[in-house]
This record gives C-alpha cells, structure tokens and sequence, in this order.
C-alpha cells in the first residue's frame, strides 16, 4: 500500500483498490472506475466495497427493515458513483497487487 496524492492518484487506471486517507485515518475502500478530467471538474467513478443493499429508494428502508427481522436481503457489488468535490490535497491510500490477494484470500477463508 502507498499513499498518494489527488493529482497522482487522478492519473492512475482504472482497477485499483483504493481509500481516501488522512494521516493515520483510512476512508472506505473502493475500486477506481474512471477519473472524469477537464478544465474544471477533476472527479473519478468509483465501485464502494461497503455494505450496499440491492434496493431502489422506495425499497431501502424496507428492506433494511427485513435484514433487521433476520432475513437475508441481497446486496449489490454493480453500484457506481461519481466522487468529487475533493480538497486538492486530499491523499489516498492505494493498494498493491499483493494487498489485494491477501484481503481476497482471507474473504475466503470466512467461507
């Protein structure tokens, strides 16, 4: 894992596993989709690793109501969404090849 800053981090593909970093404090993590780059936007797409109910607005909380009662409610992992208006010396920490298998490999030992 290496910290970066906004500008280098802007320049990087699509792929990496990513979080937004403050010293000693690590954001959620995220995959980098796209940067959007021009003259005055400077934002990217990012996938959330978090916790993101399959639910349309009307359904959320309904949802959640039922993950609350013990149900099994289904999660998704095909969001999107587009990150921006970050301070431009906002630092993110960005996960190596490596840092990935490991955090893929103990997913899997929770089988």
């Amino acid at each position: 894992m290496k910290i970066v800053n906004r500008k280098e981090f802007l320049k990087l593909p699509a792929g990496i596993v990513f979080a937004k970093y403050k010293p000693c404090i690590f954001g959620k993590l995220a995959i980098k989709e796209s940067s959007i780059d021009c003259e005055s936007i400077n934002d990217f797409i990012v996938q959330p690793l978090g916790v993101e109910i399959d639910a349309d607005f009307d359904e959320f909380v309904g949802k959640c109501k039922k993950a609350e009662n013990g149900e099994e409610v289904p999660l998704n992992y095909d969001c999107f969404e587009r990150y921006g208006f970050f301070h431009q010396d906002q630092l993110f920490a960005v996960f190596s090849k490596e840092d990935v298998k490991k955090l893929i490999d103990r997913l899997i030992e929770t089988l």
